[in-house]
C-alpha cells in the first residue's frame, strides 16, 4: 500500500476484520484508479491510524 496525494493506492478491494485471519470481513471496492481517499476511510473507520494490506499473490500481510 502507498499513499499518493492523500489517497491510499491499493488493488481492487479493501477488506476489514477484527482478526486478520478471520473470514468475517467488510469488503468495499476502491475507485477505478485503485485509490480511496483518507477522508472516506476515516468516515467508515473513525480514528483509523493504520491499515494492513494482504497481497493477493503471496497472501503476505504488509
Amino acid at each position: 500500500m502507498r499513499v499518493v496525494n492523500g489517497y491510499f493506492s491499493m488493488a481492487m478491494h479493501i477488506y476489514d476484520a477484527q482478526d486478520i485471519d478471520s473470514n468475517d470481513v467488510l469488503q468495499f471496492a476502491v475507485r477505478a484508479d485503485n485509490s480511496v481517499s483518507c477522508e472516506t476511510l476515516n468516515g467508515i473507520f473513525p480514528g483509523l491510524s493504520s491499515l494492513k494490506y494482504k497481497d493477493p499473490n503471496t497472501s503476505a500481510w504488509t
